[in-house]
């Protein structure tokens, strides 16, 4: 069953209102929330994501609106993690060297060894790190699309900041996954 189908005539603010803004709610008031785009190859699942600078996708306008409540609170952060899924490997996409990291169990956190994290105080920011992330993606002609990411990508926005109390940090994460596009022939 379908909550919501998007035509034609939705643009990415109409996705954004509808899927990311609830989420982003629940991000500032504490809570962990995750988006998966999943459809065929060539459906725009990449481009809902990330969209262009003149029409930005779910990932920026996030960053922007998560940019705006950091910048009215004292002490809360945003950082960036952008890691590939490709052929059972894990990658760090801002990284500085391709190596394959490995996922780790520390202390009933799940998380992957060795990925960087990367402030963003912009939504420039934002866009230097995707495009650098779009960069390094596993690509390779299909059928339907001659650059195709052949790979999973998950973005993390994490937002830290202070307890009420102030006595301790808190830490949130908003997961955008971009699924490799599905191919029937």
């Amino acid at each position: 069953m379908f909550t919501r189908v998007f035509d034609a005539h939705c643009d990415q603010l109409d996705v954004f209102e509808h899927v990311a803004q609830p989420l982003l709610q629940r991000l500032l008031n504490g809570e962990n929330s995750v988006v998966f785009a999943y459809g065929m190859t060539n459906a725009g699942k990449t481009h809902t994501i990330q969209g262009t600078s003149h029409h930005p996708g779910l990932l920026p306008r996030l960053v922007s609106r998560i940019l705006d409540h950091v910048a009215m609170h004292n002490g809360w952060e945003l950082h960036a993690s952008m890691l590939e899924v490709y052929q059972d490997n894990i990658y760090d996409l801002l990284g500085k060297k391709r190596e394959k990291l490995s996922i780790r169990d520390g202390s009933g956190k799940v998380e992957v060894a060795k990925l960087s994290t990367h402030p963003v105080a912009s939504t420039q920011d934002s866009f230097r790190l995707m495009d650098t992330a779009a960069s390094k993606r596993s690509k390779s002609s299909t059928f339907l699309n001659t650059g195709s990411s052949r790979s999973h990508a998950v973005y993390t926005l994490t937002l830290t900041r202070p307890t009420d109390d102030g006595r301790d940090i808190m830490s949130t994460a908003f997961q955008l996954v971009d699924l490799a596009g599905a191919e029937r022939r």
